[in-house]
């Protein structure tokens, strides 16, 4: 990570799902029920490799990788709307508890501390990340600062275009941001984007962050006086 900019000049930006928010049981539930819904039967490789897939990527594109792996004969705005549905719905039923994930809250304290910029980069669709706000009270550790890929016309991760927006709209240079990440998809916006990525090991697939600059299994690994230290 490159020097030459003071604290105020610099910005962290976080992905939501997985990485700030443990919502993976959620939409790991989402994604089952609806290949249930559909008569989807995979094998247990297949699954595995399903999981891989579409860890981290926006719903239209994992429901179009399902269509495609499931041999789906319908539309894929279909599968999109039954999955929000279903992911909205155990939003609203409260049977699979959202949680930070460990140590966000104190890291994100100690970056604001230091008068480092924060936002939200997700690939998320907007309700969701209202959804998310309203129950997680995102708002109040990043302001305005939250945004969704409808920003960006719905081009999600693995395109760089969302860190992009959230760098333009922190007033930050992309070569003074670091992103946070915990999918293969994010990490490769992140570096697209021109930024430091670290990789956030919330999955059990190291594989998912193997691409980023650095990679810590939690967050009270990250040294935040060391980020900007010359590499």
């Amino acid at each position: 990570m490159e020097q030459g900019a003071d604290m105020q000049q610099r910005a962290i930006i976080f992905d939501m799902d997985g990485t700030i928010v443990d919502t993976n049981a959620l939409w790991d539930t989402a994604t089952a029920q609806l290949m249930v819904n559909r008569g989807v039967r995979l094998s247990a490789e297949e699954q595995a490799i399903l999981s891989e897939r579409i860890h981290g990527l926006a719903t239209h594109e994992a429901c179009r990788i399902i269509k495609e792996m499931g041999n789906l004969q319908v539309p894929l705005e279909e599968l999109i709307r039954e999955k929000r549905s279903i992911a909205h719905s155990l939003y609203g039923a409260g049977n699979i508890p959202l949680t930070f994930i460990p140590g966000f809250p104190e890291f994100h304290a100690q970056v604001a501390a230091q008068l480092i910029k924060t936002g939200v980069a997700t690939n998320a669709d907007e309700d969701i990340l209202q959804k998310t706000n309203l129950h997680m009270g995102l708002s109040k550790f990043f302001g305005e600062h939250l945004y969704s890929m409808a920003r960006v016309n719905n081009r999600c991760k693995p395109h760089p275009d969302i860190y992009l927006h959230v760098a333009d709209k922190l007033e930050t240079d992309p070569q003074y941001c670091i992103a946070v990440e915990d999918s293969a998809h994010g990490v490769a916006a992140a570096k697209a984007a021109g930024m430091f990525c670290i990789g956030i090991m919330t999955s059990t697939d190291r594989s998912q962050v193997k691409k980023a600059d650095l990679i810590v299994e939690s967050y009270q690994e990250i040294k935040l006086d060391e980020l900007w230290s010359p590499r």
